[in-house]
């Protein structure tokens, strides 16, 4: 008999070859990284849902402490997009999306990516915490303003640009600490505080000045007064 299994011996080609090749190295590289992919799928839905319960609770608790009903009184209320609280709510979530994000960049080994989510972590704690110093400062500086207008001592023309000043002066320093916060940072507090330095100056000066000139006018007035009664 004639043995047939060496007439039917398959040479494999070049391109063969390659794809054994390119299959092998797919199954190998999945299976190095299939426990990172179910790892990540882990983070990403235990982040997802530990965002909604925070989401709500932030909501909650600021809601309960009147926090809309204080920034609708300020002059930021005109400025935000919705309530204070659902924005807080948001501001929680995307916090928990970027943590979730690092770990699941760090757990894939992506590096640069990771780099980048770590940055935006580090940098949105600070951004709310400024945003929230400013936010009171103004509800502060309207609540001052408010008293001093009431009081006696907001009665005439001096009063009042007195308690214009003093809330244009707790503005300032809400926005400087605000600002202050962001600018350490990022770095740029070398720019930053000789900015709020200037501005703070021209402000000083300028309010004495108006102070200056609303005295005089006001003295003149009660001195011719004086004069008046005297010639009665």
């Amino acid at each position: 008999m004639i043995s047939l299994q060496s007439n039917f011996e398959i040479t494999p080609t070049p391109l063969i070859r390659w794809l054994d090749n390119v299959l092998s190295r797919i199954i190998t590289d999945f299976q190095g990284i299939a426990p990172n992919l179910v790892y990540a799928l882990i983070y990403l839905v235990v982040g997802f849902l530990v965002a909604k319960f925070v989401s709500g609770t932030v909501v909650k608790v600021t809601r309960r402490m009147g926090l809309d009903e204080m920034a609708e009184d300020s002059p930021l209320g005109e400025l935000l997009p919705g309530d204070l609280s659902r924005l807080l709510g948001q501001f929680a979530t995307l916090y928990i999306y970027l943590l979730v994000g690092l770990l699941v960049m760090q757990e894939l080994g992506i590096g640069r990516l990771a780099a980048a989510f770590n940055g935006a972590v580090e940098f949105l704690p600070t951004a709310i915490i400024a945003a929230i110093v400013v936010a009171l400062g103004f509800w502060l500086a309207d609540l001052v303003e408010d008293r001093m207008a009431d009081s006696d001592l907001g009665d005439g023309q001096v009063g009042s640009l007195f308690g214009a000043a003093v809330q244009v002066f707790v503005y300032i320093i809400a926005i400087a600490v605000g600002f202050g916060a962001l600018a350490s940072s990022t770095g740029a507090g070398g720019i930053a505080f000789p900015i709020i330095q200037a501005f703070a100056l021209g402000f000083a000066i300028a309010l004495g000045l108006a102070v200056g000139w609303v005295s005089k006018d006001h003295l003149a007035g009660a001195v011719e007064s004086d004069d008046e009664d005297d010639y009665e």
